[in-house]
């Protein structure tokens, strides 16, 4: 990210287009925590309501809603930390995955086809914009898949 030195040096400054663009950004980021801290607070005051209501009388479907809940709340904690472990710059960014096969046996196509559709799908459940580019199979028994997976830390 950016340090405080850099945002004070006159030359960071002087160029208006990167000062935007960094000022952009952080703008962005801070407004994001904000969101996540927010759904945080408002799901943990639904289960410390919910708790409450437990405590007069037990209910089946109030017990449900507490666990839905706390599992939606360890998913809004993980998320910061997950962004944390992608800081890279370049973990933002979308993925390009070739798998190639260079044996012609059976066991290692399957394989190949295997990682390609995990890749596939793991892409679409993580809500990106997933494109077969190429699959090749070749008179030689090798095959290539490639794929591209569009979207915000893919790449990571």
């Amino acid at each position: 990210m950016y340090n405080l030195n850099q945002l004070i040096a006159t030359v960071f400054w002087e160029n208006p287009t990167t000062a935007d663009q960094t000022y952009k950004k952080i703008e962005y980021l801070a407004c994001r925590r904000q969101e996540q801290y927010q759904r945080s607070l408002s799901i943990l005051q639904d289960i410390e309501a919910a708790i409450e209501l437990l405590k007069s009388s037990v209910d089946e479907q109030l017990l449900q809603e507490i666990q839905i809940n706390l599992t939606q709340l360890q998913q809004e904690i993980e998320t910061p930390e997950i962004r944390q472990l992608l800081s890279n710059p370049y973990n933002s960014y979308g993925a390009l995955v070739t798998i190639t096969t260079k044996v012609g046996d059976i066991e290692t196509q399957n394989w190949a086809s295997m990682l390609f559709r995990m890749y596939y799908l793991w892409g679409l459940s993580h809500l990106h914009q997933v494109c077969s580019l190429d699959i090749n199979d070749t008179d030689k028994g090798s095959i290539s898949y490639a794929l591209e997976i569009t979207g915000r830390y893919a790449y990571g």
